[in-house]
């Protein structure tokens, strides 16, 4: 039984039980010698050899459990990949059907244990209890308890599996492989970095969900739960250990290290292939693009052999690497990247080679087709003078092309031996054609020799005619040349639209004189005759040239000033004509030195000049300032005529005026036109600024009563007004304000109204406020009704304004309504009248009560207008030092009384006799004025009388109030000061010293009440009796110190300061 484990212990604890109770007699009673010690040795062999069956048959069933979750927890679920004899790794799609499917088979294996685990606790629930349902609540610790193992067990496998997958991912050596290809513009993984990771974490959690077969037993008993129907699922629920399990803190996090392991590897993968982006020019590139943007350059044979030699460079470089490579537990195949590259680069090789072969091909076919021409041209006869100079022609270009002929044959020749060097294909007939082309030439330079050898004789004959002709073509230039100083364009002075007409002439001539001379400059080259030059023809044209330039510029300033003619005077822009004549000019500028030089660019500077010099005036007249008025008197000025509608008024007008002739004129009409409108804008500006200036008007509340409207603060009005005024001011004294005068001297007037008028306004509405309240209702009708009566009508007539203000609040019409002033005025003094009066009422009352002379004037109306007896509470600690209020109750009469007063720090004091609160108000408070005084001596009297009858000091101080313990403690101190010294006088010479025993005594007593538990009024009350009586304490001791023996002068000295202390200390507490 000592190797029972507890649940074992517990499933067996009845038949434990029956095995002591069949051997307990032996313990107990029974010996050797007892008579039934036979049978009971029977009985004692039988139990055992039952119990002892039982337990075997449970550690057998229990040991067949456990050697099955031993196997449970050794199951490995990832078992390795064994490659097929002469294959090497396998793809991660078919390494990881192998995890799958070996995961699912050893499952199987696994669930098919599991499930006889239930059969066999059913057979120990057989033995032990005799029942076979797997539900006997006996075994329900033993069944929990092999549950748990069963969670363990599965626990153990899941991470021990996991454990050993994240080992091999991280062990370095390569699981299966992954093939890389160019998915162009990227390069890929197949299958994809996600898919892997995917594919990956699903393994993983295939072998975590794989704990959904092992199906969990019902609560109390080893048989599986069914399917549940769980509320929100269309399919039934199986429970299980996978949702435990997967929840499991270890379980998560080697999941997550598992996953953090492949994404760093799938990361140096990317970072790997990040490399071969080098070569990315080769696919991410259009080629058919790129290369004929190449061949629109025309490169040479030697930038076509430098791109077809990089591209095959990369080509063999590719082919060169390492065909796999090995990163943590994945194989990279980079064949089939390698071989896609290689392709690339191939085709570059051979699109350039297809469009090196065309230019290859189009330069010998040129060059064969000029060689062919010249051939033929050679065997044309001299007959005529033109057949010889066409022939001789045909030798001197055979002649001058030789060298540039021998450098194509050679860059032909080139190009076809790159075009063989990079294997692109040829056709054999250009091949054969580049190698003869050569030969070709020296044939044809050759015949070319051999022809002009045969011409000697005919070109003696026609040099003499070509001299002859040079000598006439030199007259007829001399003639053109005075011809063009006499009648050519420098002759037009300032009409320089004809000299752009003879301009054109001279050109045509020029032009043909050119050609002529250019025919006999041939011919005696062709003739080996001294070639003659004509220093008048280039003179001529060099001036051709610079005048054509001057008159380019001129032609096109006159074709913008034509476009800028018909622009609308409203639409005129200066600074478009102002850069466009700065660009011609600044044109002028940069021609040659000699071409300034000439009288023509001179007289067509001064014209743009005159041009730029009006733009101004433009500028000037476009002058918003100006009016109708300005215009006519510009016209009678300068006496020009024109019609001012903007719909037809163009720049074509303003150009005819030649303004720069009236600059004056034109600046002093505009410098007057601008003043103008500074002061019309002012003017403009008062008047939109007063034509929507409003009041601020509001509702005038009391209350929750509406009691009329009222104007809001008028300060920004105020200020307006002054500085408008100011501005008035300042254009009057222009000179400019002609115009305007009228205007300005009406708003003057107008703004000077309003502001006496708003200034009348607001003293009368601080007044109504002021006595409205005042006298609409309350008790100050009564008291003035004259003054009501008028205060009456006062207040008609304001509300009636300012109902009429609050429709139209605006400034202008509510201070130029008809009698405003006049009526404002007659209400200021109607309310200053209604104010004397008032204001005598209330000397009136403050000279039957002085004391309201303490509060204002609004306090004491409130005070007057209330027919409450307790509106004086607020104001009475103004009217009575530290009195904060008094306490009213109704008398027997249900009339208000004042029964007593309360000082600031709550103390009361109550009156002897209650005062009637009815009447005028300065009488009944003048009656309890002297209730106060009269109550304050009779309580103080009552105290000195009381004092330490039969009664303890500190209670006695608790039963007055603060002030009267005070006068009490102190005359009661100076009569036993001076009884102490009678009786020294008669003889008693301890008597001072008794009297100061009893002083500290008190003190003491203070001290201890101050320390209890007291109110924060009586702790204060306390507080100022013990410091007076410290100050009198100090005192007698003093008189014991120095012997004291009599009253005299000095004792008077003390006492008097003794009693400056303490009213002192009585003023501050009261």
């Amino acid at each position: 039984m000592v190797l029972f484990n507890s649940c074992e212990t517990q499933l067996l604890d009845d038949h434990i039980k029956e095995l002591k109770r069949v051997l307990k007699p032996g313990h107990k009673r029974l010996n050797w010698n007892s008579l039934g010690i036979s049978d009971y040795i029977t009985r004692c062999d039988q139990a055992l050899s039952k119990f002892e069956s039982l337990v075997n048959q449970v550690q057998k069933n229990a040991k067949d459990i456990n050697s099955r979750l031993m196997l449970l927890e050794r199951t490995v679920l990832f078992k390795r990949y064994h490659p097929k004899l002469g294959s090497g790794l396998p793809d991660s799609k078919e390494y990881f059907e192998h995890l799958t499917r070996c995961s699912r088979k050893e499952t199987e294996t696994l669930v098919r244990k599991y499930r006889a685990i239930g059969p066999l606790l059913t057979k120990m629930e057989g033995l032990v209890v005799h029942t076979n349902s797997g539900r006997s609540p006996k075994l329900h610790p033993y069944y929990a308890y092999w549950e748990n193992l069963i969670y363990d067990g599965l626990t153990q496998m899941v991470t021990r599996n996991l454990r050993s997958f994240l080992t091999k991912l991280q062990s370095k050596q390569p699981l299966f492989q992954v093939e890389t290809i160019l998915s162009a513009p990227e390069i890929v993984l197949n299958p994809s970095a996600g898919e892997i990771f995917k594919i990956t974490l699903q393994t993983v959690r295939d072998s975590v969900e794989s704990t959904k077969q092992f199906v969990r037993w019902m609560h109390g008993t080893c048989v599986e739960t069914p399917p549940q129907h769980a509320e929100g699922e269309d399919e039934p629920v199986m429970f299980s250990f996978f949702s435990d399990i997967s929840h499991n803190s270890t379980v998560i996090e080697l999941v997550q290290n598992i996953s953090k392991t492949v994404q760093n590897t799938l990361g140096s993968l990317n970072k790997f292939l990040s490399r071969w982006k080098r070569y990315r020019v080769l696919w991410k590139l259009d080629k058919a693009t790129m290369v004929e943007k190449f061949a629109a350059k025309n490169p040479s044979c030697i930038e076509y052999d430098e791109k077809l030699q990089f591209y095959s460079n990369l080509a063999n470089e590719v082919v060169n690497q390492p065909m796999s490579k090995d990163i943590d537990f994945v194989r990279l195949q980079l064949e089939p990247l390698a071989f896609t590259v290689q392709a690339n680069a191939r085709a570059w090789v051979k699109e350039l080679g297809r469009l090196l072969n065309e230019s290859a091909k189009q330069n010998l076919m040129s060059l064969k087709m000029e060689m062919e021409n010249l051939s033929n041209d050679l065997k044309r006869a001299p007959d005529t003078l033109e057949d010889l100079k066409f022939v001789l022609r045909v030798i001197a270009s055979i002649r001058d092309m030789s060298l540039d002929v021998e450098l194509r044959i050679k860059d032909i020749v080139e190009r076809y031996r790159t075009l063989l060097v990079y294997e692109i294909e040829v056709p054999e007939a250009e091949l054969e054609l580049s190698n003869s082309i050569t030969q070709m030439w020296e044939d044809l330079f050759l015949q070319s020799k051999w022809v002009d050898a045969s011409l000697v004789s005919v070109k003696m004959k026609f040099t003499e005619i070509t001299q002859d002709q040079v000598t006439v073509f030199a007259a007829d230039l001399t003639q053109l040349q005075e011809k063009f100083i006499e009648c050519g364009p420098s002759s037009v002075g300032n009409d320089l639209d004809q000299g752009v007409e003879l301009l054109k002439q001279f050109k045509e001539e020029f032009m043909k004189f050119e050609r002529e001379r250019q025919e006999l400059a041939n011919a005696e080259k062709l003739f080996g005759i001294p070639i003659t030059s004509y220093p008048v023809l280039m003179n001529m044209e060099q001036e051709l040239k610079g005048l054509e330039q001057i008159f380019s510029i001129y032609e096109r300033q006159k074709a913008a000033r034509d476009e800028w003619s018909n622009t609308l005077w409203a639409n005129l822009d200066v600074n478009v004509l102002s850069d466009g004549i700065d660009g011609f000019t600044k044109e002028l500028k940069r021609l040659p030195r000699q071409v300034k030089a000439l009288p023509i660019c001179h007289i067509l500077e001064e014209k743009m000049k005159e041009f730029k010099e009006s733009i101004p005036l433009f500028s000037d007249l476009k002058n918003e300032a100006l009016r109708e008025r300005h215009w006519k008197k510009l016209m009678e000025l300068t006496g020009m005529k024109f019609d001012l509608n903007p719909e037809t008024f163009t720049l074509q007008n303003m150009f005819a005026m030649e303004l720069h002739r009236f600059s004056d004129v034109i600046a002093d009409i505009t410098g007057s036109a601008t003043k103008e409108l500074s002061i019309e804008k002012g003017i403009n500006e008062v008047s939109e600024t007063w034509g929507t200036m409003k009041f601020t008007v509001s509702k005038y509340m009391k209350g929750t009563q509406e009691r009329g409207f009222v104007i809001g603060a008028v300060d920004e009005i105020l200020q307006i007004l002054d500085d408008n005024a100011m501005n008035l001011q300042s254009m009057s004294a222009s000179r400019f304000v002609g115009p305007f005068l009228e205007t300005v001297n009406k708003w003057e007037k107008s703004l000077s109204h309003i502001g006496e008028v708003v200034e009348v306004w607001m003293v009368v509405q601080r007044k109504w406020m002021y006595l409205e309240s005042i006298f609409i209702g309350g008790d100050i009708r009564s008291q003035l009704p004259e003054e009501a009566r008028k205060f009456d009508e006062i207040d008609k007539t304001f509300k009636k304004i300012m109902n009429e203000t609050a429709k139209n609040s605006k400034v202008l019409d509510s201070c130029h309504a008809a009698g405003r002033l006049e009526t404002m005025q007659s209400l200021v003094n109607g309310l200053e009248k209604c104010q004397k009066s008032l204001n005598d009422y209330l000397d009136s009352k403050r000279n039957a009560f002085p004391r309201f002379f303490f509060i204002s004037d609004d306090e004491l109306l409130s005070i007057l207008g209330s027919h409450d007896p307790t509106c004086v509470q607020e104001h009475m600690i103004k009217m009575f030092d530290n009195i904060s209020s008094l306490r009213f109750q109704s008398g027997s009469s249900n009339e208000t009384v004042a029964t007593a007063m309360i000082s600031g720090e709550g103390e009361v004091m109550q009156f002897r006799q209650a005062i009637a609160t009815e009447g005028r108000v300065e009488d009944w408070m003048t009656n309890v004025l002297n209730e106060m005084r009269r109550t304050n001596r009779l309580i103080t009297k009552e105290a000195i009388y009381k004092y330490c009858d039969n009664i303890e000091r500190v209670d006695w101080m608790l039963s007055y109030q603060g002030m009267v313990v005070l006068a009490g403690n102190q005359v009661w101190w100076t009569w036993e000061v001076e009884d102490v010294f009678q009786k020294v006088k008669k003889g008693d010479k301890m008597g001072m010293k008794n009297y100061a025993r009893k002083m500290h005594k008190q003190i003491d007593e203070l001290v201890v009440k101050i320390r209890s538990n007291l109110s924060q009024n009586d702790r204060k009350k306390f507080n100022t009796v013990l410091i007076i009586e410290v100050h009198a304490r100090d005192i007698i001791d003093r008189f014991v110190r120095d012997r004291y023996r009599a009253l005299d002068l000095d004792l008077g000295l003390d006492r008097d300061r003794s009693n400056q202390g303490i009213v002192s200390s009585i003023v501050q507490l009261v």
